[in-house]
């Protein structure tokens, strides 16, 4: 028998990673990474007489995936990463790997250049210690027309020189950008953005159909290019919260939305779906499963400060928001035509948890391997997480050789839905601190 102070430790069960499943599976991790994964008849057996076996007194089936990955998430459990400070940020983190989400980039909305480059500069640690995945920036290059929760008033066209410092601040944990395709100086920005490492995200915009696929195809070409740096080996451009924030698709106008699907189901960009049945119907992200497949889909929260907590009144960056049968939306629309119209305020980010997204997904008739790659493997690739070359720290979201020992251990409940037996992060269990 092995002993307690054994080297390696096995994880027993169904292995669902990378779109695949494998039944009676194992998963051996040693300290903070995963030395083997795959069928335990092949596990090699010095391994297997020498790793000491994980149990969760269970007698069901228990499923082992990689922890998920949020590409875009604003806040949690109170904490707004647009707002709150480090150690605020800091003693929340573990609450929210607690959830099952065990990566995860801070996204910023909209803000005055002189607080975002401050909210950069207060983040970058947390990156750099890899207690966050990286930094997002969403705006402040976005459309006025399909601004949503973001002040008009703060919004600009894309300028290199307000660009810059944003990039300095930010350089090595800037993972992505989003922004506008149609305006002036749009292209110029996707370049830079390429060039110091970002991902740009088509998002927030007006743009018409030749419009947005030109800007998704150059930045895909742009990636496949012998141009590419290290920062962007294999990435693809992405487009932010499908659907939201940009004008609905039309047989005559299809706009972004129609672009987004087609360069997604050639594979040339990842598309975010929230589909936490706020932000779009449930068969609307059924319907996207179908037509581009779960290799070209991040599932993600766009959360904020409310998610994990109850209904009441919170803060987005510096905006005022109510959340109301669990329904972020803002106490007041910035736009002034709006606030005096009958249309509800804008939704303000989410409040679900990404698993409880996976769960949602996998109701509607998605299987569970393409909702957890969707949750896991796809966003890690998109944000250049998934191999050592581009990441400081462990690749993530997968089981492979080499990889963080992010791990889920998951059981099936009565009513179908996964619920967590254990969360794994750096192979050390993680637990809500205030439970």
């Amino acid at each position: 028998m092995p002993s307690m102070a054994s080297q390696y430790r096995i994880l027993q069960g169904t292995l669902v990673h990378q779109g695949q499943t494998v039944p009676d599976g194992l998963v051996v991790i040693s300290a903070d990474a995963v030395v083997w994964s795959g069928p335990a008849r092949d596990v090699p057996e010095q391994l297997a007489r020498n790793a000491e076996p994980l149990s969760w007194g269970t007698s069901g089936e228990v499923i082992i995936a990689p922890g998920l990955v949020d590409q875009h998430h604003h806040g949690c459990f109170g904490m707004d990463f647009g707002s709150s400070d480090a150690a605020t940020i800091r003693d929340t983190l573990p609450a929210l790997y607690s959830t099952g989400t065990t990566s995860v980039v801070a996204s910023l909305i909209t803000a005055d250049l002189q607080h975002l480059i401050e909210r950069i500069e207060l983040l970058a640690p947390l990156v750099r210690e890899g207690l966050l995945a990286g930094v997002h920036l969403e705006g402040p290059f976005l459309a006025e027309g399909r601004c949503g929760a973001h002040d008009p008033a703060l919004l600009r066209n894309p300028d290199q020189v307000e660009l810059a410092p944003l990039l300095t601040a930010g350089e090595g944990v800037l993972r992505s950008i989003t922004f506008a395709p149609e305006l002036p100086g749009a292209e110029t920005l996707t370049r830079t953005a390429l060039e110091n490492g970002l991902i740009p995200s088509v998002g927030h915009t007006q743009a018409d159909f030749k419009t947005a696929s030109a800007a998704l195809r150059s930045t895909a070409e742009y990636l496949g290019s012998r141009e590419v740096t290290r920062w962007t080996t294999g990435r693809r451009p992405t487009v932010t919260h499908l659907f939201n924030a940009m004008d609905p698709l039309h047989h005559r106008s299809p706009g972004t939305v129609a672009a987004s699907l087609q360069a997604a189901a050639r594979s040339e960009a990842v598309v975010e779906l929230i589909a936490d049945g706020t932000h779009m119907a449930d068969d609307t992200a059924a319907a996207v499963f179908t037509m581009v497949g779960s290799r070209n889909i991040a599932l993600t929260t766009d959360s904020m400060a409310a998610a994990g907590l109850g209904d009441g009144q919170y803060r987005l960056g510096a905006l005022d928001v109510v959340v109301s049968g669990g329904e972020a939306r803002l106490a007041q629309s910035p736009h002034a035509a709006a606030a005096n119209s009958e249309q509800p305020p804008s939704i303000a980010g989410g409040t679900a948890t990404l698993l409880s997204i996976v769960n949602r997904v996998v109701r509607t008739s998605v299987p569970l391997s393409e909702a957890l790659q969707a949750a896991t493997e796809v966003p890690a690739y998109a944000l250049g997480l998934h191999s050592y070359e581009q990441n400081a720290h462990r690749p993530i979201g997968t089981l492979t050789p080499g990889a963080a020992a992010d791990l889920l251990v998951l059981q099936v409940s009565e009513e179908g839905d996964l619920e967590l037996l254990q969360v794994l992060r750096r192979g050390q269990s993680v637990r809500n601190p205030s439970m």
